[in-house]
């Protein structure tokens, strides 16, 4: 009988654009987790063919994300495409050129199964880059959260 792989608990999806070389960045602050079990979607959103080259080149040489490629649609749409081919308990929409704390996913899966009516979490954030500093989020609004993106997140489905 083979061993069967255990579903992650946590889906991660990342839309790219033209993102570049940056994006290992991302991907390697992901790599820190041993807990929750993680799968990693990246979505091409139709990226100029050296940038779509070089995305499939590091999925091949890495093997850590799977790849979905789409025509240019935006952002959202690439997170929904991500979201439908997601096996994770929850999600997480994480931009290609961002990074986590190594203690995020592991305190928001936490707080999740702590209280199983939490349907969204998320954290202070900090700028790094060319802009540095604390990322000044407005205070929590449904009403705003359903107009525009005020947060990053961590979803339980």
């Amino acid at each position: 009988m083979y061993a069967t792989k255990p579903s992650p608990q946590l889906s991660v999806i990342i839309p790219y654009y033209n993102t570049g070389k940056i994006f290992q960045e991302t991907l390697d602050c992901l790599q820190t987790f041993q807990e929750p079990t993680i799968e990693i979607i990246v979505i091409d959103d139709g990226s100029e063919p050296k940038h779509a080259a070089y995305l499939r080149q590091l999925q091949q040489e890495r093997q850590d994300f799977k790849l979905l490629q789409q025509p240019n649609s935006g952002p959202s749409v690439a997170r929904h495409t991500g979201i439908l081919h997601a096996k994770g308990t929850y999600i997480l929409p994480l931009d290609a050129d961002d990074c986590i704390s190594e203690d995020y996913l592991r305190l928001a899966v936490a707080a999740f199964q702590k209280n199983p009516k939490l349907k969204l979490v998320y954290c202070q954030a900090e700028k790094f880059g060319a802009k540095k500093g604390p990322w000044k989020l407005p205070d929590f609004s449904l009403d705003k959260l359903a107009v525009e993106n005020m947060i990053f997140s961590l979803s339980g489905l």
